[in-house]
C-alpha cells in the first residue's frame, strides 16, 4: 500500500481475488488473518489487499492497549455485503467477563489522522478463541485493543461467547481508498475520562447502501501476488533488525496520551492487559566459531505475525530449538528471571552475557526499539579435545505461568587429533581405497543405499548421540531446521532414530555422497562402536 508512512514496519502482504457466487473462507494463518466472504458479497474480480503491519507510530484511545497486529486492508470495488474479518489477538480469554475487554479499533492511513485509532462498534470474542471476528464493508487499518477493565458499554455486546455484533460502515475508509484526505472527526483517537471503559464513536456518515442484483463471484486466493518475505518501510530510529512489532502491541508507545489523562487510568489499563497477555519464548543458537556459540532466548507476544517476522529477521545460520514456549507473566508488568544451572559436563563453559538474566515485560513490549530488550544471551564454549560429551545445561524460567525449564543442548566439536587424522593423507588414503566411486568422485547411490538398508539395525545399536547426529546432518544440509525440530520432538530415541534413518536413506538414494558424509560423522563421534560401524559399512560397500 503506497499510503503507508515511513514509520511502518511491514511483516507481510497478501492479495485475495474474489470472483464467484459462493461463500468461501480465506486463511492467512501465518500472519493471524482470516477472511470470510459470504455468497453474493462481491462483484467479479474484486481484489482485497491485506498488509500485516509489524509496527508503526500508532495512537490508540485512552485506556486502550493494542493486543493484535494492525492490518491495512483495501478493497478494489464496493461490496454488496459485508465481509467477515477475523484477527488473532494475544489475550488469554478464560472467562466470559474477559471478552468485554476486547474491542476492534480502526484508523485511516493518511494524514491528518493517520494511524489514530478509534473504537469500532460491534465484533465478537469468545472464551478459548484467539481470534476475534467482525463484519466490515469498508476498510482501512484494523486491529484489536484491550479496553480498560472490561466494564465498557459495547452496544449490546456483553462478552458472551455467542454474542455477535455487527457494525455500520464508516466512509473515512472509502475516502482512504479513493485517495481523499479523511475529514471525519471520529477517525481520531477518542479521549475517555474513565479508566474503566470507552464509548464507541458515533459515525457522522450514514451506512453505505450498495446492494445490486449481480452477484457472480468465485473466491480464490492468488499466490502469485503474495509475498511471504517481510518488507520494511521505517524511519531511522527503528532498528532494521527488529524482530517484532513497534507500536502494534506496545503498551508504552501505543496509547494516545492527553494532558488530562490520569496516570492512574493508564497504569490500570496497562496492568489489566498485561495480566492476560500471552507470550512466546524461543531458544536458538548462533555459531561463532568452532567450539563457541551464542545461545539466545527471546520473548515476543504470542502472535503469529510477530513470530513469523522474528524468524525472518534472523540470519541463515541461526539454529532454532524444537519447542516454542507459551506463558503469561505472573505479576502485572512482571519480570521473567532466567537462572542458569551449574555446568556438569567436563570441558564446557557457559557464561551469561549480562547479569542478572531477566526480561521485563514492559521492555519486551518495546522490543522493536532495541533487540536486546526481548533477548537474553549466553556464551557457550567447548574446550576442543576436552569436551567429549554433549552439553545439556538447564535454565529455569520463573516469574511466569507456568514455570519452565529449558536446556542449552550442544554437541562437542571434533578434537584436534580427530580433525588432523581426518585430513591426514593416511586417513584419506584409507577411506578412498575402500570407496567404489563413480566418475563424479562419489559413492554410487544404489550400492550405498543397499548397504545402509541392510545395516539399519547396526546403526540403531551403535550408540551414536542423537543430538550430535542431528546437528551434523543439519550442518551438511541433509536435514533442515524444521526437520530437526520435528525429529527432536519425537517421544523416544527409537522414534528419533527411525525418522533420521528414513531421511538418511532417502538422501543416499538421491545422492551417494551422503553415504560418505554419514561415514565421516560416525568417525567424528570417535567411539569404538561408531568407528567399527564405519569400517563395516565401507567393507560391505567395497564387497558389493
Amino acid at each position: 500500500m503506497d499510503s503507508l508512512d515511513s514509520s511502518i514496519i511491514i511483516a507481510g502482504q497478501k492479495l485475495f481475488i474474489l470472483q464467484g457466487d459462493r461463500s468461501h473462507s480465506l486463511q492467512w494463518e501465518k500472519y493471524g488473518f482470516r477472511l470470510e466472504c459470504p455468497q453474493g458479497a462481491v462483484t467479479k474480480d474484486t481484489e482485497v489487499a491485506v498488509t500485516a503491519l509489524a509496527g508503526g507510530n500508532f495512537k490508540v484511545p485512552n485506556s486502550t492497549v493494542l493486543v493484535s497486529a494492525v492490518y491495512a486492508i483495501s478493497v478494489s470495488k464496493g461490496l454488496l455485503k459485508p465481509l467477515v474479518i477475523e484477527l488473532q489477538h494475544c489475550v488469554d480469554l478464560r472467562k466470559t467477563s474477559q471478552t468485554g475487554c476486547l474491542k476492534f479499533v480502526r484508523a485511516p492511513l493518511k494524514s491528518p489522522n493517520a494511524y489514530q485509532f478509534s473504537i469500532v462498534e460491534g465484533g465478537s470474542f469468545s472464551v478459548g478463541n484467539r481470534y476475534g471476528s467482525i463484519e466490515r464493508d469498508e476498510f482501512c487499518a484494523l486491529g484489536i485493543g484491550h479496553v480498560g477493565n472490561g466494564d465498557t458499554p459495547n452496544g449490546g455486546g456483553n462478552g458472551s461467547e455467542n454474542d455477535t455484533q455487527t457494525q455500520g460502515t464508516n466512509n473515512d475508509c472509502e475516502e482512504e481508498t479513493n485517495g481523499d484526505t479523511p475529514n471525519d472527526s471520529s477517525n481520531g483517537a477518542r479521549e475517555n475520562s474513565s479508566g474503566g471503559g470507552a464509548t464507541p464513536p458515533t459515525s457522522t456518515t450514514p451506512p453505505h447502501d450498495s446492494i445490486n442484483d449481480d452477484p457472480s463471484q468465485l473466491v480464490r486466493e492468488v499466490e502469485s501476488h503474495t509475498t511471504d518475505e517481510p518488507t520494511m518501510q521505517q524511519s531511522d530510529h527503528v532498528l532494521s533488525d527488529s524482530d517484532e512489532t513497534t507500536a502494534t502491541v506496545s503498551i508504552e508507545q501505543c496509547p494516545a496520551r492527553n494532558d488530562d489523562e490520569s496516570s492512574t487510568d493508564h497504569s490500570t489499563t496497562h496492568s489489566a492487559a498485561s495480566r492476560d497477555t500471552l507470550y512466546s519464548g524461543m531458544m536458538y543458537y548462533d555459531k561463532k566459531e568452532a567450539g563457541h556459540w551464542k545461545a539466545m532466548y527471546s520473548v515476543v507476544r504470542d502472535l503469529e505475525v510477530l513470530k513469523t517476522y522474528f524468524e525472518s529477521k534472523q540470519g541463515s545460520g541461526i539454529e532454532y530449538d524444537n519447542v516454542v514456549d507459551s506463558f503469561k507473566f505472573i505479576e502485572p508488568n512482571g519480570t521473567l528471571k532466567l537462572t542458569l544451572h551449574t555446568v556438569q559436563e567436563v570441558g564446557w563453559t557457559v557464561n551469561p552475557d549480562r547479569k542478572p538474566m531477566k526480561l521485563l515485560q514492559s521492555r519486551v513490549d518495546l522490543f522493536p526499539l532495541n533487540p536486546s530488550y526481548a533477548t537474553c544471551s549466553v556464551s557457550v564454549y567447548a574446550e576442543i579435545g576436552v569436551a567429549k560429551k554433549p552439553l545439556h545445561c538447564p535454565i529455569e524460567l520463573t516469574g511466569i505461568d507456568p514455570d519452565i525449564t529449558i536446556c542449552i543442548n550442544r554437541s562437542p566439536p571434533p578434537s584436534l587429533s580427530m580433525r588432523d587424522s581426518t585430513i591426514s593423507s593416511s586417513s584419506t588414503a584409507s577411506i578412498s581405497q575402500t570407496r567404489r566411486e563413480t566418475e563424479e568422485g562419489t559413492f554410487r547411490s544404489d550400492i550405498a543405499h543397499r548397504v545402509m538398508t541392510e545395516c539399519t539395525s547396526l546403526v540403531k545399536d551403535c550408540g551414536i548421540d542423537i543430538h550430535f547426529l542431528v546437528d551434523k546432518l543439519l550442518e551438511h544440509k541433509i536435514v533442515n531446521a524444521r526437520e530437526k525440530r520435528r525429529i527432536i520432538a519425537q517421544e523416544s530415541d527409537d522414534e528419533r532414530m527411525d525418522e533420521l534413518l528414513h531421511i538418511i536413506l532417502s538422501s543416499i538414494r538421491m545422492n551417494g555422497k551422503v553415504f560418505g558424509i554419514f561415514l565421516d560423522i560416525l568417525r567424528e563421534e570417535d567411539t569404538l562402536r561408531t568407528i567399527a560401524l564405519a569400517d563395516e559399512l565401507i567393507q560391505k560397500y567395497n564387497n558389493s
